[in-house]
């Protein structure tokens, strides 16, 4: 009876313990994703702030833009603003839409 109760300590210890290395392993992973998916964030979220930038200041210098140009720009910047981008693309499109279209 001793010696079946110490083999079913053991077993269940060892049982919880392969149970606990499972969820750190998975914790593990779910961290490192998390970790990348915001690094992909911020990559993404430079890539569309130089775009914007680069673009709008073209415009700006050239004193017009047309309707698809102004259009292509819109739809970087919405999904730049949704990430959290910063003013100064904000600042960069109040000066694009001011331009005449043409």
């Amino acid at each position: 009876m001793i010696y079946g109760s110490i083999i079913t300590a053991i077993v269940t210890g060892g049982f919880f313990s392969f149970l606990q290395f499972l969820i750190k392993r998975h914790d593990d992973e779910k961290n490192h994703v998390d970790e990348r998916e915001s690094l992909l964030e911020e990559a993404l979220l430079a890539i569309l702030h130089d775009k914007i930038y680069t673009a709008g200041q073209k415009f700006i210098k050239r004193g017009k833009i047309s309707a698809e140009d102004l259009s292509n720009l819109d739809h970087l910047y919405e999904p730049y603003k949704a990430l959290g981008g910063n003013s100064t693309c904000e600042k960069i499109m109040e000066r694009v839409n001011e331009l005449p279209i043409g």
